[in-house]
C-alpha cells in the first residue's frame, strides 16, 4: 500500500534568448547587400595638395610664372571604414578638382597650354596604371574640373591612388603673387559600385549578444530545489560565417552577476569557421547550478563574445549566424 501521494518530474521548456545576425551587419555602413553581392551608393572624402608640394618653384614667384612641371601626386582612394578590398563589377570613380591657385593652371592667355594627366594607378604588388585622362581644357581661378573613371574589373583598394601630374603653361599675370597656402582641392568619391564580394575587418561588436532576461513561471520558480529538479541551459548555433568566435556564456538570477562566480553558470564557446555550404553547428547542454537560482523567479542571460584569429574575411551576402539558448527545467510536481 502507498504510504504517500506519489511524485512526479514534469519537464517544462523555456527560450531563453533567440537571434540571428546576417551579413549585413557585418558590413560596413556604406555598403548594403545586392542581389549581386554588394553595392556602394556613393562614398566620397576630401583631399587637398598645397603649391609647394605640385610645383616645386612656383611659390619663388611674384609676378609671371614661366611654364613648369607639375611634381607627380598621389591621392589614395579612401575606403570605407573595415572594408579591405573588393572586385568591382560596375562602377565609377570621380575626381571633382577645385582651383585655388590665382591663375589659370591650364592656359596663360597667350596662347600657350599645359595639361594635367591623372592616372588610376594600383600602387600594390603587380599593379600598375589602370586608366589614364588627360585635360588640356582652360582651367581658371576658383572654378572646378571633373574626372570620371569606369571601374569595372578593377580592385578596389587601398592600394588604389589617383595620380595628378602635368605642366603648366605658367601666368603672364604681373601683378601675381603666390602663398605656399594656394593649390588643389579634390573631391574624390566612389559611386555606384555594384561588388560580387568583399573583404572585410570584422570586429568583436559585430559578433556580441545583447542580454536577455526572462520571466520564470511561478510553478516552476516555486520547485527549482537543489537535489530535486535539474535546470539545463541548450545551447544551439548555426554558422556560416568564415572566422573563429569565441563566446563566454553566462546565466543567473542576478545581472550583476552575470560573467563571475556568482553567476549559475559560466562557460566558454569555440566556434569554429563556416560556410554558406558547410556551416558549422553546435548543439549542446550545460547544466545550471541551482543552489544560485533557488527562490529566483526570473534568469539572465549574458555573452561576452570576440573574434579568435583572422579578423579579415572574404564575405558573398549569404553568411548568417543563428542562435538559441534554451533552458529546460525538470520539476517535481509539488
Amino acid at each position: 500500500m502507498p504510504t504517500e501521494v506519489p511524485r512526479f518530474d514534469t519537464v517544462w521548456e523555456i527560450t531563453l534568448a533567440s537571434d540571428s545576425v546576417r551579413t549585413d551587419e557585418f558590413l560596413p555602413e556604406e555598403m548594403r547587400p545586392d542581389p549581386r553581392g554588394f553595392a556602394i551608393d556613393s562614398f566620397t572624402f576630401e583631399r587637398s595638395v598645397r603649391l609647394d608640394q605640385v610645383c616645386e618653384l612656383c611659390t619663388c614667384f611674384d609676378g609671371p610664372i614661366p611654364e613648369l612641371e607639375l611634381v607627380d601626386t598621389d591621392w589614395r582612394l579612401q575606403l570605407p571604414s573595415g572594408l579591405v578590398s573588393a572586385e568591382i563589377l560596375e562602377g565609377r570613380a570621380r575626381l571633382v578638382l577645385r582651383n585655388r591657385l590665382g591663375f589659370d593652371l591650364l592656359d596663360n592667355g597667350a596662347g600657350n597650354r599645359g595639361v594635367l594627366r591623372v592616372e588610376l594607378v594600383d600602387i600594390g604588388f603587380n599593379g600598375g596604371v589602370r586608366a589614364v585622362q588627360e585635360v588640356r581644357d582652360p582651367f581658371p581661378s576658383d572654378s572646378e574640373l571633373e574626372i570620371e573613371f569606369d571601374l569595372a574589373g578593377i580592385e578596389l583598394s587601398s592600394n588604389l591612388v589617383a595620380r595628378i601630374g602635368g605642366t603648366t603653361p605658367g601666368s603672364s599675370c604681373t601683378d601675381l603673387s603666390l602663398d605656399p597656402s594656394d593649390g588643389l582641392d579634390a573631391f574624390i568619391g566612389i559611386e555606384e559600385v555594384v561588388t560580387a564580394g568583399a573583404r572585410v575587418v570584422l570586429s568583436d561588436a559585430d559578433v556580441q549578444i545583447d542580454p536577455e532576461r526572462v520571466e520564470l513561471p511561478g510553478f516552476i520558480a516555486d520547485r527549482l530545489r537543489p537535489g530535486e529538479a535539474e535546470l539545463l541551459a541548450g545551447v544551439r548555433i548555426r554558422s556560416s560565417l568564415p572566422a573563429a568566435v569565441e563566446l563566454n556564456l553566462s546565466v543567473a538570477s542576478d545581472p550583476e552577476a552575470l560573467q563571475t562566480s556568482e553567476a549559475a553558470l559560466r562557460t566558454p564557446i569555440e566556434l569554429s569557421p563556416g560556410s554558406a555550404d558547410e556551416p558549422t553547428l553546435f548543439d549542446r547542454e550545460y547544466l545550471i547550478d541551482l543552489e544560485t537560482v533557488e527562490g529566483a523567479d526570473e534568469l539572465h542571460f549574458g555573452s561576452e563574445n570576440r573574434i579568435a584569429g583572422n579578423r579579415v574575411v572574404t564575405l558573398f551576402g549569404t553568411e548568417q549566424v543563428r542562435w538559441e539558448i534554451v533552458v529546460q527545467a525538470t520539476v517535481p510536481t509539488r
